[in-house]
């Protein structure tokens, strides 16, 4: 999703410098939100507008709260090249808040001439509109074993934190963030994300568990360990793990199946492929579902 939405964003950009950048868009930002992300098309936001994101934070973060707020005042969801590039200073000046979303680490590091750019925006309009950083991660504490990476997202980070108010999705994200955060740290959680089910425990056999997720070090090694506790705890149970996460991530799953079978000869894991449709139904036919987390670490507990 994030390699598309660069990619159009890319196109965007090119069909602009043919010729189209004398044209101004119809920006009505009088008393709105506005909340900057990296989208190729920028939106005036409705209650029901119909967008989407294969990306949890954007759903999340951005879209769910964007309809939200729509119900009592303008929103936009402005693209980084219209916010940099389109949208005058007087223009912006007539919003009520600008809200720089949650920024992918990818974006972060593959693309630092337009973080170099967002970030000298933000200095610019600090002491003329209020401004909001939407947080979701402790990047002091980001599990990378480059120090470069580390570094980089961490000064894309603090950057923000010294002309913004952060909005932080946890009260543990807050306490971290707040010694260095002059402008303060609101909590926001995520929002739920479909309607409230019944709980229901009826256990089949195998017992069917499911996970989902995006898979990588950070969230299988967690994962794996309560995985392992379980086969020790159960040795005579039979076992099926539904992972659901994207499909580039089927060999990962692979390798989590090779690996339990070995230790358990009665539990497989089967991967499907990411959705919001797939995720439901999955949820709606195990028995249990595992999202453990390192909270022992720094980046784990936020």
């Amino acid at each position: 999703m994030l390699r598309a939405l660069l990619r159009s964003l890319a196109t965007l950009r090119r069909q602009r410098h043919r010729g189209e950048e004398t044209r101004q868009p119809d920006f009505d930002l009088d008393g709105a939100v506005v909340m900057a992300y990296v989208t190729p098309q920028s939106l005036r936001v409705t209650p029901n507008v119909k967008a989407t994101s294969s990306t949890a934070s954007a759903r999340l973060r951005l879209i769910i709260p964007a309809r939200e707020m729509a119900r009592h005042l303008p929103v936009w969801i402005l693209s980084h090249d219209d916010l940099l590039r389109r949208v005058s200073p007087e223009a912006i000046q007539k919003a009520r808040a600008v809200v720089i979303s949650k920024l992918p680490s990818p974006v972060v590091l593959g693309q630092p001439g337009l973080v170099s750019e967002l970030l000298s925006w933000v200095k610019r309009q600090a002491k003329s509109i209020p401004l909001f950083a939407d947080v979701a991660d402790d990047f002091s504490q980001y599990p990378d074993p480059d120090p470069r990476v580390r570094k980089a997202l961490l000064q894309y980070q603090m950057a923000l934190t010294r002309h913004c108010h952060l909005v932080a999705t946890c009260r543990s994200l807050r306490a971290a963030l707040e010694p260095t955060a002059p402008h303060g740290v609101t909590v926001i959680e995520d929002p739920y994300e479909s309607d409230e089910q019944p709980i229901v425990f009826e256990p089949a056999d195998p017992i069917r568990l499911c996970w989902f997720g995006v898979a990588g070090p950070p969230t299988l090694q967690p994962l794996k360990r309560a995985l392992f506790d379980i086969c020790r705890a159960f040795p005579m149970r039979r076992f099926r793990l539904e992972c659901v996460t994207g499909e580039h991530s089927k060999p990962l799953i692979a390798d989590l199946h090779s690996e339990m079978s070995a230790r358990h000869t009665a539990f497989e894991v089967v991967h499907t492929p990411w959705s919001l449709a797939a995720t439901a139904s999955a949820i709606a036919r195990c028995d249990l579902v595992l999202l453990p987390q390192d909270t022992t670490s720094g980046w784990g507990k936020v």
